[in-house]
C-alpha cells in the first residue's frame, strides 16, 4: 500500500521523529527527495505521486492550509482523484487550528487527533491495521478519531516540499481488530448514553477506607462537614489551595472553550514527573489536573478551557490524572509495569481470576486529594453530573483508571443528596 503523506516543511521536525521511529520497527520510507530524480517535472511528479498512491495523508497545521501553501496544492490533486475522501484520505491535527479554517474535502470525513506522542502512538497502533474507527473530540463534537489511521501515520514525513512517501514492510501479527467505541455524541446526555458500563471494582481495604467520614454536600443547608482543601477561582479557571495560591504547573495549550461542565473524567498514568517533560504539552493534549502518589496536586489547564483528554467529552468534562502504573504482569517473582518497573507487593492488588495480573493501589492521599479537587469542582461548577473513568468512554483502546480505582464509594461520597448519573 502506498501513502501519500502531505504537510508543511514547518513540520520537518515531526516527520523526522516519525520517520526515524517507523525506520526502527523495520519499515521502508521514501522521503520525496530520495524518492524523485533530479533534474525531472517536479510539479509533475509530485501530482503522479498523488495519482499512484492509495491512502492520502494531510497533516493539519497552521501553516499547511495556509493559502498558497504546496500542501494544498497536494490536497487539490488527491480531491480530483477522489470525489469524496471517505475510505481514501486521513486528516491529522498536528498543530492547533481553527476548525472553520480546515478545507472542508477534509472535514467531509473524521479527523485524527493524537492525544499522545504521534509517533509512539503510530506505531502501537501499526499492527492494528485495519481497525476500526476510535472517536475523539475537540473544541468540536462533530470531530472524531480513527485509531484504526494512526498507523498510516506512521508511515510519516519530510522533506521542505512537505510531501512523503511510504510502503510499510509486513504486517504485524494478531491485534484485534476493533468494531467500534463510544458512538459520537452532539449533547451531554447522549455522552452519557454513550458510556459502557464498569467492571466489578477490586479495591482493598484500605482504599475502601480511604474516603471514610468524607462527603461533598452542595447545599448550603446541608451541616454534614465538606471535605476539601481546595477551592476553585470560576473567573480564572483556577484551582486553588488552601492559603489562596493557584496550584498551577506548565501551562498546556487548551483546544478552545468549555462549553458546559458535565462530568468528571478520571485517568491514570505511569511517571509523574514525566507528566512535566512530555512533547505533548506542547502540542495542547493533556488534563486538567495531575495527582502524584504523594497527594500532590497540580493544574495544567483552566477549567475554562477544554483540553484533549476524552474524545467528544473534551468540551463538557474536566480531566484528573493520578499517578499509577496501573496493569502489572507478573515476571520471575516481581510485579512489573510500565517501562519494567518493578512494583512492591504491598503496592499491588491482584486480580482473583488470574494470578500473572495485578494492579498498582492507588494511595490514601492520592484518594483523598481526589476527593477534595472533585469536591472543589462540583462546588464551584453544580452542573458537574458525573464522574466517569476513561475506560468508560474508550473500551476498547483504554483501561485506566482500572477496577483498583473506587469509583463507586467516589461517586457515592461526592454526589450527596443528589445521586450521580451512573450511580443512580
Amino acid at each position: 500500500m502506498w501513502v501519500f503523506i502531505s504537510y508543511a516543511s514547518e513540520d520537518r521536525g515531526l516527520a523526522e521523529e516519525i520517520h526515524l521511529a517507523l525506520a526502527g520497527a523495520g519499515h521502508q520510507t521514501f522521503f520525496d527527495r530520495q524518492s524523485l530524480p533530479a533534474g525531472g517535472d517536479f510539479h509533475g511528479q509530485i501530482k503522479a505521486a498523488v495519482e499512484r498512491c492509495d491512502r492520502f495523508i494531510f497533516l493539519i497545521s497552521p501553516d499547511s492550509i495556509r493559502p498558497g501553501g504546496y500542501a494544498l496544492t497536494e490536497l487539490k490533486y488527491a480531491s480530483g482523484k477522489w470525489r469524496h475522501p471517505l475510505g481514501h484520505v486521513l486528516p491529522v491535527v498536528v498543530r492547533p487550528v481553527d476548525w472553520e479554517s480546515i478545507p472542508k474535502y477534509l472535514k467531509a470525513v473524521t479527523v485524527l487527533e493524537p492525544v499522545g506522542n504521534i509517533a509512539a502512538e503510530a506505531l502501537a497502533a501499526l499492527s492494528e491495521l485495519p481497525s476500526a474507527i476510535d472517536q475523539e473530540v475537540s473544541a468540536k463534537p462533530a470531530r472524531t478519531k480513527i485509531t484504526a489511521w494512526i498507523a498510516i501515520l506512521a508511515l510519516a514525513l519530510a522533506g521542505a516540499t512537505g510531501a512523503f512517501f511510504a510502503c510499510p514492510g509486513k504486517p504485524h501479527p494478531g491485534g484485534a481488530a476493533e468494531t467500534t467505541e463510544s458512538p459520537l455524541a452532539k449533547s451531554p446526555d447522549e455522552l452519557q448514553k454513550s458510556l459502557t458500563p464498569e467492571a466489578p471494582e477490586l479495591v482493598d481495604v484500605r482504599q475502601a477506607n480511604a474516603l471514610e467520614g468524607l462527603s461533598c454536600p452542595v447545599s448550603s443547608s446541608d451541616q454534614t462537614p465538606i471535605a476539601s482543601e481546595y477551592t476553585v477561582d470560576r473567573q480564572r479557571g483556577l484551582l486553588l489551595a488552601e492559603n489562596g495560591a493557584p496550584v498551577m504547573a506548565l501551562p498546556v495549550i487548551s483546544r478552545g472553550s468549555m462549553k458546559k461542565l458535565r462530568f468528571i473524567v478520571v485517568h491514570s498514568q505511569a511517571g509523574y514527573q514525566n507528566y512535566f517533560q512530555r512533547p505533548k504539552l506542547d502540542n495542547g493534549a493533556g488534563v486538567h489536573v495531575m495527582i502524584a502518589r504523594d497527594g500532590d496536586v497540580r493544574q495544567f489547564v483552566p477549567f475554562s478551557d477544554a483540553a484533549v483528554h476524552a474524545m467528544s467529552f473534551n468540551p463538557y468534562s474536566v480531566g484528573i490524572e493520578l499517578e499509577n502504573y496501573g496493569n502489572l504482569r507478573r515476571e520471575d517473582g516481581a510485579w512489573v509495569g510500565q517501562g519494567s518497573r518493578k512494583i512492591p507487593e504491598a503496592e499491588v492488588v491482584r486480580d482473583p481470576s488470574n494470578d500473572t495480573i495485578g494492579y498498582q493501589k492507588y494511595t490514601i492521599a492520592q484518594l483523598k486529594a481526589f476527593f477534595a479537587v472533585a469536591c472543589a469542582l462540583r462546588k464551584a461548577y453544580p452542573s458537574i453530573e458525573d464522574v466517569v473513568g476513561h475506560n468508560q468512554i474508550r473500551p476498547l483502546r483504554k483501561s485506566d483508571p482500572g477496577p483498583h480505582f473506587p469509583m463507586r464509594e467516589i461517586r457515592r461520597r461526592l454526589f450527596v443528596g443528589r445521586p450521580s448519573k451512573s450511580n443512580p
